[in-house]
């Protein structure tokens, strides 16, 4: 007897219009967040390969180990200042 009141009740929860619109909405947005984070991942993949890329001429232009370090302090104090 309690099992045909739930099932009777869920039955009825799932048919609604609110359900339903409710459901469709989270779907949409689901989606919609998929997609962007596709897209943030992709752009995000661009710039760490552009910088891969300005870092490893950076250090083929110099030419000891000293400059590549004094480049770096440079770099740290420029992020704390």
């Amino acid at each position: 007897m309690l099992w045909e009141i739930i099932k009777k009740e869920v039955h009825e929860i799932v048919i609604s219009p609110k359900f339903i619109f409710t459901f469709i909405l989270c779907t949409i947005l689901i989606l919609l967040s998929v997609v962007m984070g596709i897209s943030n991942y992709k752009v995000d993949q661009q710039e760490y390969d552009r910088a891969v890329v300005m870092n490893r001429q950076e250090l083929e232009n110099r030419s000891s180990y000293n400059e590549i370090g004094v480049m770096e302090l440079k770099s740290i104090n420029n992020r704390w200042s």
